[in-house]
């Protein structure tokens, strides 16, 4: 028999909303390029911050809990994994 653990109420929004975020970010990868280098913030479907380091961000914009945070690598940076 299994315990079930009762979801917390808004996650699932939250979830969505940062889902949402993200993709609008990967949507619009090529327009973020002017910011290679340097980490960007998207909320509400938006870019809202631009700064050199993601710590800085989520100080800037605390209690955000959807806010996607990205590295901006140049197009010629290639990753291997």
């Amino acid at each position: 028999m299994t315990e079930q653990t009762a979801v917390p109420e808004g996650l699932v929004e939250q979830l969505r909303r940062f889902d949402a975020n993200a993709r609008w970010a990967n949507l619009h990868e090529w327009g973020l390029q002017r910011y290679k280098g340097r980490f960007v913030a998207v909320d509400g479907e938006e870019l809202i911050g631009v700064a050199d380091s993601e710590a800085d961000l989520r100080m800037r914009f605390p209690g955000r809990p959807a806010l996607y945070v990205a590295f901006v690598s140049p197009p010629e940076l290639d990753w291997i994994l």
